[in-house]
């Protein structure tokens, strides 16, 4: 055979010598057999047993390896039954064992805690005594872990606490630690007081010794749990490190707070944009729930808005005020402040409506902020937004938020802001022609509960009360202004630097009930007090006694104004007051034709203030005090001086629409009507001059400015005596016709209710519609 050529050639003499000992081992065997058969030989039982034991051996091998492979290890499990086993100790222990490597294999939190019951119940129905004595520390160790995997309840005591510690910081020989580390780590943080240096050198040791096979989300929360006690130690690097490496695959519950804790570290160091990107990272994951993406919506908003990008930062505090909890309060304040420092109204008005209904929503007597945003903060929101709808004009919600402002403010702020707005609301209804009243006597009722609230402190009860007494007389309730000044003045704690104020307070609310004498008894007492009576009250007292129409108080206001007038010695801020005075004077003589007296007004006032805020009307009036002394006498004859006078009354004219047009855009609806008033008497004077070529010049030049009013009237009569005056009848017709035209197109509101030239009836009467044919109209 092939295979025979191969073997070695055998030694001489012993051809059969490699064979001869299988003959005696076989005749053994045969003799086993035979003796087997015949029963002379006992043979022992199979074990039955053997088969279960092979497999809670295998079972054993699996759950106790380093890295096990999960599904093998849960299938294992599930179709293990230790009650039937032989050895029932033995096969719990191993069953225990699987469920905890199971619970500490487990990558979803919920199979984790059900593998660590599985674990603890199984464990618990073994004793000790039941184990060879290598699996007794096993034992002890494991039951540790998983009780501590099922976690304590929050009273369990701290004694019971250091036990499982004590047990888990024992590990067996051979015993691979797995979570051990990290459950110690966390229950060192239960203790009492927390041993956080153990916590954080058992979690780094977790994290640096965690095998291929320790779940992702289990490092995850080491990381988070180790880079928590490293920030609130003061160590934000070592924070930093860690946090820095929980990264997509990390659970939800687990994402959002490390992302968070990551930005405000970042926050801290003013690394807006990084502390963004972390923010944007829980908002873009989709395991994120809403209401932690709407807690990092805030805080993006918080980057944005310190990195500078308030359109963005405004955008992002829109999302998160929908957000339950502190942060969705917060984004709203912070959101009212940046939509205020913007122009729409609209947006104002509905920024302010979100913040007052926020604060509407806080529990009774809890505090107004929180730690995102300072009770101060919120005050300020509401204090802003009171100034921003005021300047809007948007009153209706101003006082809204007023009245939400009292929820918040500081003690006794609140109500003051609501009077003063309530009192700017009725100045506001009264410039635009609006009814003012009410507003102002709800406002005097608002100053006047602040002074009661104040009746200890005389000085704010004066003001106070003053200041009510103001807007009651605004409010046409002269009465209650007269009490409640009538009340103050009784008082005998009134600041001597108010009493004369008050009294002349008083003094004019009992001219307006119509009670003279009194009135002159309460200013004789200002007159007399130690505190001194203003150039200003004074004004006003002369104003109002000299508009009385009572004989007596108007020569008593004359006198005023004169002291007033007169005064030498006039401090600064009063100095408006005696301009207006002097204007007073003058305006009051010109009217009653003493003109001479007029002009000694007037020229005393220029010459005093020839810059005040009155020089315009005292220039336009001193000409007119001057053109009205160039009258003719009954005989027909001028003054020598008239042209003179003439002259001097264009140069004041021409003064007063310089002053108006280099004004520009700044200019006043009043500047316009100087203007226009002074343009009119400059075609008056050059009539009365003989000029009427200059007044049609300047005539058709102050048409364009003066269309569609009730000035376009004037001039064009003045341009008909202008025609009439050079013997031009057809040119006088013309714009007799040309003023009945606009005549007609002139609506009822454009002469506003005047008189003589600025009414309707005198243009039809007298123009249009004349009650006989023929003659001349008169000049204007």
């Amino acid at each position: 055979m092939a295979t025979d050529s191969a073997r070695l050639p055998a030694r001489p003499g012993r051809r059969y010598a490699r064979t001869l000992w299988q003959w005696p081992t076989f005749l053994a065997g045969t003799a086993v057999f035979a003796a087997a058969w015949a029963d002379a030989i006992p043979v022992p039982p199979p074990d039955p047993f053997a088969a279960a034991r092979d497999d809670l051996a295998a079972f054993r091998s699996l759950a106790e390896s380093r890295n096990p492979d999960p599904a093998a290890l849960r299938d294992r499990a599930k179709g293990f039954d230790a009650g039937h086993a032989p050895e029932q100790a033995l096969a719990h222990f191993v069953l225990g064992t699987g469920h905890v490597r199971l619970a500490e294999l487990a990558t979803d939190p919920a199979a984790g805690k059900e593998a660590w019951a599985l674990a603890r119940q199984n464990l618990e129905k073994v004793t000790p005594d039941q184990l060879p004595d290598d699996d007794r520390p096993r034992l002890a160790y494991r039951l540790a872990k998983a009780r501590a995997g099922c976690g304590f309840p929050p009273a369990t005591p701290a004694a019971d606490l250091a036990a499982v510690v004590a047990q888990l910081s024992t590990v067996p020989a051979g015993e691979a630690p797995g979570e051990g580390n990290r459950l110690v780590a966390e229950l060192c943080l239960r203790l009492n007081p927390p041993d956080a240096a153990r916590a954080k050198a058992l979690f780094t040791l977790y994290l640096t010794d965690a095998g291929l096979s320790t779940p992702a989300a289990s490092l995850a929360r080491a990381r988070l749990a180790l880079g928590t006690l490293l920030q609130d130690g003061g160590d934000p690097d070592g924070a930093r490190k860690w946090l820095s490496q929980v990264g997509p695959d990390a659970p939800a519950d687990v994402l959002a707070p490390a992302k968070g804790r990551l930005a405000r570290l970042l926050m801290a160091e003013n690394a807006w944009d990084l502390a963004a990107a972390e923010w944007e990272y829980v908002r873009a994951s989709a395991a994120v729930p809403t209401p932690e993406k709407l807690t990092a919506t805030y805080y993006l908003g918080v980057c944005k808005l310190m990195a500078r990008r308030p359109d963005a930062a405004a955008g992002l505090f829109g999302e998160a005020a929908r957000a339950d909890g502190p942060e969705g309060f917060a984004a709203v304040v912070k959101l009212t402040d940046l939509t205020l420092r913007g122009p729409d109204a609209a947006a104002h008005r509905a920024a302010v409506t979100r913040l007052v209904s926020a604060v509407a929503t806080l529990p009774p007597g809890k505090e107004v902020g929180n730690a995102l945003v300072p009770a101060q903060e919120v005050r300020a929101a509401f204090e802003q937004a009171v100034q921003v709808l005021r300047a809007d004009g948007a009153f209706d919600a101003a006082v809204q938020a007023a009245d939400a402002y009292g929820t918040v403010a500081a003690v006794g702020r609140a109500p003051d802001v609501r009077a003063e707005l309530l009192a700017a609301w009725a100045a506001d209804l009264q410039a635009r022609g609006g009814d003012f009243k009410g507003k102002a006597k709800e406002a005097a009722d608002a100053f006047e509960a602040l002074a009661r609230d104040q009746a200890a402190a005389p000085a704010a009860h004066a003001a106070l009360t003053r200041r009510a007494a103001g807007l009651f007389r605004l409010a046409d309730d002269a009465t209650s202004a007269a009490a409640a000044l009538g009340r103050l003045a009784a008082r005998t704690d009134v600041p001597p630097d108010a009493t004369g104020a008050v009294w002349a307070d008083y003094g004019e609310a009992l001219v307006a009930t119509g009670k003279p004498e009194e009135a002159v008894a309460a200013l004789n007492r200002a007159m007399a007090s130690s505190g001194p009576v203003g150039t200003a009250v004074r004004y006003k007292l002369a104003r109002r006694f000299a508009d009385s129409k009572n004989p007596g108080l108007v020569a008593l206001g004359s006198d005023l104004l004169t002291q007033v007038a007169q005064s030498t010695a006039v401090d600064p801020a009063d100095q408006e007051v005696q301009e207006r005075a002097l204007v007073d004077l003058g305006q009051d003589a010109l009217r009653q034709g003493r003109f001479a007296e007029a002009q000694t007004w007037f020229g005393k006032q220029l010459g005093s203030y020839a810059n005040g805020p009155e020089a315009a009307l005292g220039k336009f009036l001193l000409g007119v005090t001057l053109l009205q002394q160039t009258a003719k006498t009954a005989g027909g004859a001028e003054a020598a001086d008239a042209n003179k006078r003439r002259e001097e009354a264009l140069k004041l004219f021409d003064e007063v629409a310089a002053g108006v047009d280099a004004k520009g855009k700044a200019a006043t609806e009043r500047d316009g009507w100087l203007r226009t008033q002074s343009a009119l008497r400059v075609l008056q004077a050059y009539q009365q001059m003989g000029k009427p070529d200059e007044v049609v010049f300047r005539g058709s030049k102050l048409l364009e400015k003066t269309r569609g009013q009730v000035e376009e009237l004037i001039v064009l009569s003045m341009m008909y005596h202008a025609h009439k005056q050079s013997d031009r009848p057809e040119l006088a017709v013309a714009a007799l016709d040309r003023m009945k035209e606009a005549f007609k197109a002139l609506p009822d509101d454009a002469f506003k209710g005047g008189t003589g030239e600025y009414s309707r009836a005198y243009w039809d009467t007298v123009w249009v519609n004349p009650p006989a044919a023929g003659g001349t109209p008169p000049a204007p």
